[in-house]
């Protein structure tokens, strides 16, 4: 059971608000090139799967240690469509440095070799992006304005 005062959800985001990831962003693409062979299964079991698998019990109790506002977990939706969700659903803007966003090792590279996520065609249709976007969305944290 969880106290009515706090429940968090992904509408609560206020300008100046900064945003936090606690694991690695680049399942999706690995997992995806994992299936087309182009990703070893070893790596896969070794350096991606343990972190996924993982709780995410410290991170939470830590943000429930400070005025956190909203979160969201980032599954399929992946990072944009996740953060889109997020500040449409609370009436803000997200500014992302996409060039420092935590990656799994080889991701960056997966992006380029494996099937692109059906995704990604609406994200481009949803956000404004400077001219120097890439398909990989590589970037880092962000803050909502």
């Amino acid at each position: 059971m969880v106290h009515p005062d706090r429940v968090l959800t992904n509408r609560g985001a206020r300008p100046g608000d900064a945003l936090v990831l606690t694991k690695p962003l680049g399942t999706g693409v690995i997992f995806n090139a994992n299936r087309a062979g182009k990703y070893p299964k070893d790596l896969l079991e070794g350096e991606v799967l343990p972190v996924v698998a993982a709780l995410n019990r410290v991170p939470l109790e830590t943000a429930l240690r400070h005025e956190v506002h909203a979160l969201t977990d980032i599954t399929g939706f992946g990072f944009a469509g996740h953060a889109l969700e997020m500040a449409r659903g609370s009436g803000v803007r997200l500014a992302v440095s996409f060039r420092a966003l935590p990656l799994y090792p080889a991701a960056a590279e997966m992006y380029g070799e494996a099937p692109v996520p059906r995704q990604l065609g609406f994200m481009k249709r949803e956000i404004e992006a400077p001219d120097d976007f890439d398909e990989m969305g590589a970037g880092r944290w962000g803050s909502f304005g």
